[in-house]
């Protein structure tokens, strides 16, 4: 009897055993299926600096303009700034950036761009993605995020890392010679060409400068009362183009914040800071312009 029921239980056990091989087996399909679709279904093709082969890809252009011809007061500040600028940035969005050179020919110099390959959200740890303002950046990249991302997370930092000390190298040098020219408008003008080729995107411009403009045909330092008189301006930047037989681009469609730096002895004065963002605010016209008040600078302009 006993040898009986031995045999049933036993026989009972089998068939359980059996009964969860099938399940097991549905865990592990799920398991996978949950694993593979834990990174994006398709992944843009990207070049070095994580931008989309196919530029139509991209979904709106920053361009950082560092005017670095002049002294600081604190080095750090504009490398700071580019930080700021590129926590704005959202997936698939790119941001370019230039120095302002003392030649009126090649006014801007490149430094770089990157592109950022995901949403802030994305890097967020689980518990914190329904936490407003607590999106990561590249100085605490949670680990619960898949290894590709993670991977081109770190690409974006490095990138952006590298761009960033190129600034602060820059801005902590000697101030040459060349120091005085400050072809502001040559460079405005050339980001103006540039951006009609590719108007296809919305941009927005951030100027670190003084935004005083000093060359030879115009300068601000030439009424340092503050006495800009912006008909003035026009009249000889004609003279000028007709001259060098230069057509100026139509105004692009961007949008502007200027991280403007009030000079002692220039635009310090409240009149003349006031005097001297009107005078901008009429060259830009109907772009939008914001201006971003920085510590006042010591130190001549020129």
């Amino acid at each position: 009897m006993n040898s009986m029921v031995n045999k049933n239980m036993s026989a009972r056990g089998r068939v359980r055993r059996l009964a969860t091989i099938p399940l097991a087996l549905l865990a592990l399909a799920l398991g996978s299926v949950l694993a593979t679709h834990s990174e994006p279904a398709q992944r843009l093709a990207r070049d070095v600096e994580l931008c989309p082969l196919d530029a139509g890809a991209i979904a709106k252009r920053s361009i950082y303009l560092v005017d670095l011809r002049k002294p600081l007061d604190d080095a750090a500040l504009p490398g700071r700034l580019l930080l700021r600028a590129s926590r704005k940035l959202g997936v698939d969005e790119s941001l370019e950036v230039f120095a302002l050179t003392p030649f009126a020919e090649a006014p801007r110099m490149s430094l770089g761009r990157f592109c950022k390959p995901f949403a802030d959200m994305d890097l967020a740890a689980p518990a914190a993605k329904h936490e407003r303002g607590r999106a990561s950046d590249c100085d605490d990249l949670p680990a619960q995020v898949p290894p590709a991302l993670r991977a081109d997370a770190q690409r974006y930092c490095e990138l952006r890392g590298r761009i960033t000390q190129r600034i602060d190298d820059l801005a902590s040098r000697p101030i040459p010679d060349m120091a005085g020219a400050a072809h502001l408008v040559d460079a405005f003008a050339a980001i103006d060409a540039s951006l009609h080729s590719d108007a296809a995107h919305q941009t927005t411009l951030y100027v670190f400068s003084d935004m005083v403009q000093h060359a030879g045909w115009y300068s601000h330092l030439d009424h340092a009362e503050g006495g800009w008189d912006f008909s003035e301006f026009l009249a000889r930047l004609e003279r000028r183009n007709d001259a060098l037989g230069l057509v100026e681009p139509p105004a692009s469609d961007l949008d502007v914040t200027v991280f403007y730096l009030p000079r002692e002895g220039l635009t310090a004065v409240p009149s003349n800071r006031l005097a001297h963002k009107r005078f901008w605010h009429r060259y830009f016209g109907d772009r939008p312009i914001v201006f971003e008040d920085q510590p006042v600078v010591f130190g001549s302009a020129s």
